[in-house]
């Protein structure tokens, strides 16, 4: 079991404050792949460097997770068929 951390730009759509929301979210998305949710942090909405799908502006999300290297690969399959979902980074910081 590893930890890796990753970092989700969500819908601007989504209001910032509401925790409840991205929370259900990231539920939803990690699902049974990931064993644990250790760390869960909204940073803000934030204009984007540049404009991706049509969106100047995103809600980032930092996590960090507890899942093996066969269940990463479903989580990243997952992400990108979510249409709440702009962009993300998945990162191990043991490697």
């Amino acid at each position: 079991m590893r930890t890796y951390e990753m970092v989700v730009i969500m819908s601007p759509d989504i209001d910032a404050k509401d925790d409840k929301k991205h929370r259900q979210l990231v539920n939803k998305l990690l699902g049974s792949y990931a064993e644990g949710i250790e760390e869960f942090g909204i940073i803000g909405k934030k204009v984007l460097g540049y404009p991706i799908a049509k969106q100047n502006e995103g809600v980032y999300v930092q996590l960090k997770i507890k899942s093996d290297s066969v269940r990463i690969s479903e989580i990243q399959k997952q992400m990108k068929l979510m249409p709440e979902i702009i962009r993300f980074m998945l990162l191990n910081p043991e490697a």
